[in-house]
């Protein structure tokens, strides 16, 4: 299982394992874990969940994703599904690199 971190103007603000996959849309996604940095944007990032939860088009704050190994991940969109009320929050990304995608989630083996 790959370990990722999620980034903020360069600075990690959570962590996440994407335990979850959808091959046919290259998205993954999974239980986001805060760090101390993320009370930074969570104000951002709870008013765009709540939005996008009533149907209106929001965005998350800009979000990087990395593997903990240091590799960059070339994502389409990074969104952090978290609320005021007392809920664990998830985080989903798709994937731009369908390759790096396969790669990282076992589809294809690497080549040497």
């Amino acid at each position: 299982m790959h370990r990722f971190e999620v980034l903020a103007d360069g600075v990690v603000v959570g962590t996440t394992d994407l335990e979850f996959q959808d091959f046919g849309m290259g998205v993954a996604n999974g239980a986001f874990h805060p760090t101390g940095h993320y009370l930074a944007i969570r104000v951002a990032v709870v008013a765009a969940a709540e939005k996008r939860n009533s149907g209106i088009h929001a965005s998350s704050p800009s979000l990087d994703v990395r593997t903990n190994a240091g590799e960059s991940i070339e994502t389409v969109f990074v969104t952090i599904d978290d609320f005021d009320v007392p809920v664990d929050p998830e985080i989903s990304v798709q994937f731009s690199n369908r390759v790096q995608f396969d790669l990282l989630f076992g589809r294809v083996e690497s080549r040497p």
